[in-house]
């Protein structure tokens, strides 16, 4: 998951997210729409030496969801600015500003 929520709101019992995901047999063979970002390994920074180790990933921004901030027990790696933007971007195409 990927938390979209502003720093204020994660204070409290929901969080706002966007489902991250590995596999890619959701998109093989063709073109991802616009709202799903592609988000590569190396734009994805590890917090610590523990796995899970980043892979090229897929954000499903058309699939952003709240979640009780108790389901998020680790946080695990941390995405680049870029990464962070292009997700913001899917997040525009899906809720349309």
């Amino acid at each position: 998951m990927i938390v979209v929520s502003a720093n204020r709101i994660n204070h409290g019992e929901l969080i706002v997210c966007v489902p991250l995901t590995s596999e890619k047999s959701k998109h093989a063979n063709k073109t991802i729409p616009a709202h799903d970002i592609r988000i590569p390994a190396a734009l994805i920074i590890p917090v610590s030496t523990e796995p899970p180790i980043p892979r090229d990933s897929i954000a499903l921004c058309e699939q952003v969801t709240c979640c009780d901030r108790t389901r998020l027990v680790q946080h695990w790696a941390t995405l680049t600015p870029d990464a962070l933007e292009a997700v913001k971007i899917g997040l525009q195409n899906v809720l349309g500003f």
